[in-house]
């Protein structure tokens, strides 16, 4: 038996919503201040320090390699967090921050009723 994945390339129309929703949402959680700025510089909009962040890691990596300290570090990679990350923790995370009920159904939603098919000869 062969079984082919019908799979969309891509999802325009969920991509743009979705894209849109997480401006609005970061939006909402920044002029909120539920995010602190001089902390979270990634997937936010107008915002440097990536390179900040970086350089000032691979100070402290050096330092403590010049002067026999140790150094524990934590890398996080959260590429695919809806994928590996429970929905739950994230709703929890949304709701933390006050982000809107319906906000948050609409996330939730977005990603609990996507499926995949499989389709046989038979």
């Amino acid at each position: 038996m062969k079984i082919h994945l019908n799979l969309p390339t891509s999802n325009t129309s969920g991509n743009l919503g979705m894209g849109l929703l997480a401006q609005r949402t970061i939006s909402y959680l920044t002029e909120n201040e539920h995010i602190d700025k001089s902390i979270q510089k990634g997937f936010m909009e107008k915002i440097s320090g990536r390179v900040e962040h970086t350089e000032s890691l691979s100070e402290v990596i050096q330092d403590a390699k010049n002067n026999g300290k140790p150094i524990v570090t934590t890398w996080l990679d959260l590429q695919n967090a809806y994928g590996t990350v429970p929905h739950n923790l994230i709703q929890f995370a949304l709701d933390w921050y006050h982000v809107p009920d319906h906000i948050r159904k609409m996330i939730f939603n977005y990603y609990d009723e996507s499926y995949i098919y499989v389709k046989t000869k038979e």
